[in-house]
C-alpha cells in the first residue's frame, strides 16, 4: 500500500511509467513542480504511512523497522537520526502520536546521481502529540520531516532529515541527547551515562521524599529530570536570562484549568550543579521533586517563602545538616545586628537581581518554625489554603487569612516569632 501511493504520487510529479519490471519514477531535473490537490493529499497520506510506522517502531523499541524508514542510514543526517531512535526508543511513552502532515514548501524533483532517475523531495510540517507514562495531560509541538521518493522494489517515501523545537519538555530531541529510566521518573538530556545514571538513583531518593511529605493518597507524577550539558543548552531550554547562576534548577510544566500542573520538568542548570557536592546535587533533586509533588496537588501557587521553605524542610531532613549550618548565610547578618523587617516576598527571590541564598535559608527557617510550633500535618493544611490561582500578592493575602484560621496566629506575630529564631540561631553559632 505504501509504495502504491508513494507511486501514484510519483506520476502525478513527474514523468513516470509503471510498464516493465522497473517501476522507479523518473523525473526531468527541476527546481519546483505544482501539485494539484489530488496528487498533494495522495502524497501527504503516503507521508503519514510513514511516519505512523515510525511511531509504532519507536514505541516498540523496532530499531530496523526505524532505520528502513530512512533514506540512507549511512550517510548524510541518517546516522544522526538512527542514533537518536535509541534515545527515543527509551522514553516512556504513554502517547506518541502524529497529525496529518501539510507540505511546508513546493515539491522539489531533484537528480539522483544515476542519470535519468530522480527522487522527489518534499518537506512536510507535522504537528505532534505526546504523553509520558504517568502524566495527566498531553505536550503539542511540531515537527519538521524531509523526505524523499526512492525507487526499487523496496522502495517509497524515506525519512532524510528531522527538525523539531528543542526545548525542556522535549529533551530527547538534542543531539546527543540520551535517557536513563528509574522506577518513578527518568532523566534525559545530553550529560554522559554516569552522570545520568548518578541522576536516576536520586530521583528515586527524590521521589520517596516527596511523596512522604505530601502523603495525600494520589500517585505522583513522574520526576523528570533533565539534564543538559552545558550552560548554553540550559539557557535555550529554559528560555531563562543570563546570569541565573544562583538557580540550581528550576521546576516547570503546563497547568490545567484548575491550575495544577500536568507535565512537570525539572531542568538542572550544569554549572550551578558543578559547584555542588554529590550530597548537594541530591539535595537539589529532592528540593524540585517536592515542587512536583506539590504542583501537581495544589489549585495554584503559595507564597515563594512557604513553598521554597517546605521544600528546603523537606530536603535538609534528609542531609543530618545542623541548623546552624544550613542558615549559615542567613545567620551572618543576625550576628552583625541586622534582622529582616518583613517576609521575604518574590522580589527577593529574583536572582537576576539579588543573592537568593540567603532568601531561601530565611524561609527554610520560617517553615521549621512553622512545623515546630504547629506540627507538619497543620503546616501542610496552611499550604494547602494559602496556595490559590493568582498573583504571590494573592497568595500571600491567602497565607494571611491561613495564618488565622489554619494556624491560629497572624503574620506580624510570625514575624516576631521568626525574628526570635533567627536571634537563637546566630547566638548558638
Amino acid at each position: 500500500m505504501l509504495w502504491a501511493i508513494s507511486l501514484l504520487v510519483a506520476c502525478s510529479l513527474t514523468a513516470c511509467s509503471t510498464g516493465g519490471h522497473d517501476p522507479t519514477p523518473r523525473s526531468t531535473p527541476r527546481t519546483s513542480a505544482t501539485l494539484d490537490p489530488a496528487a498533494e493529499a495522495a502524497l501527504l497520506d503516503a507521508v503519514d504511512v510513514v511516519l505512523t510506522t515510525r511511531e509504532r517502531a519507536i514505541r516498540a523499541g523496532d530499531e530496523q523497522t526505524y532505520a528502513a524508514l530512512l533514506a540512507d542510514p549511512t550517510a548524510g543526517r541518517g546516522p544522526a537520526l538512527l542514533t537518536q531512535f535509541a534515545t527515543l526508543a527509551a522514553v516512556p511513552w504513554a502517547e506518541l502520536r502524529h497529525h496529518h502532515p501539510r507540505l511546508s514548501r513546493t515539491p522539489t524533483a531533484t537528480p539522483s546521481g544515476t542519470g535519468s532517475r530522480g527522487a522527489t523531495t518534499v518537506d512536510v510540517l507535522v504537528p505532534t502529540t505526546w504523553r509520558l507514562a504517568g502524566e495527566r495531560a498531553d505536550t503539542h509541538a511540531e515537527e519538521g520531516f524531509t523526505v524523499t521518493l526512492v525507487g526499487g522494489a523496496d522502495g517509497g517515501w524515506r525519512i532524510v532529515d528531522h527538525t523539531a523545537p528543542i526545548t525542556a519538555a522535549a529533551p530527547w530531541w538534542a543531539p546527543g541527547a540520551g535517557v536513563t529510566n528509574a522506577a518513578h521518573g527518568l532523566v534525559v538530556g545530553t550529560v554522559d551515562e554516569v552522570t545520568r545514571t548518578a541522576y536516576a538513583q536520586w530521583v528515586e531518593r527524590a521521589h520517596e521524599l516527596a511523596v512522604a511529605a505530601w502523603p495525600s493518597g494520589a500517585p505522583m507524577p513522574p520526576l523528570v529530570v533533565v539534564a543538559p550539558a552545558t550552560a548554553t543548552d540550559y539557557l535555550a531550554w529554559s528560555k531563562a536570562a543570563a546570569g541565573t547562576d544562583q538557580v540550581a534548577a528550576v521546576t516547570d510544566g503546563p497547568l490545567d484549568a484548575t491550575g495544577r500542573a500536568v507535565a512537570d520538568r525539572v531542568l538542572l542548570n550544569p554549572d550551578a550543579l558543578a559547584r555542588l557536592s554529590p550530597d548537594g546535587r541530591a539535595f537539589v533533586i529532592a528540593h524540585e521533586a517536592v515542587h512536583v509533588r506539590l504542583r501537581a496537588e495544589l489549585a495554584g501557587q503559595a507564597p515563594l517563602w512557604l513553598s521554597e521553605g517546605f521544600a528546603d524542610h523537606v530536603a535538609y531532613a534528609a542531609t543530618g545538616l545542623t541548623p546552624t549550618t544550613i542558615a549559615a548565610d542567613a545567620l551572618a547578618p543576625v550576628r552583625a545586628g541586622n534582622l529582616p523587617t518583613r517576609l521575604p516576598d518574590q522580589g527577593d527571590f529574583n536572582a537576576e537581581a539579588a543573592t537568593i541564598g540567603p532568601t531561601y535559608q530565611r524561609s527554610w527557617v520560617l517553615v521549621t518554625l512553622l512545623v515546630d510550633r504547629h506540627g507538619v500535618e497543620a503546616v501542610r493544611e496552611f499550604i494547602r489554603a494559602a496556595a490559590i490561582p493568582g498573583t504571590q500578592a494573592d497568595a500571600e493575602a491567602a497565607a494571611d487569612r491561613a495564618l488565622v484560621s489554619v494556624l491560629g496566629t497572624t503574620r506580624a506575630q510570625l514575624l516576631s516569632d521568626w525574628q526570635a529564631r533567627l536571634q537563637e540561631l546566630a547566638e548558638e553559632g
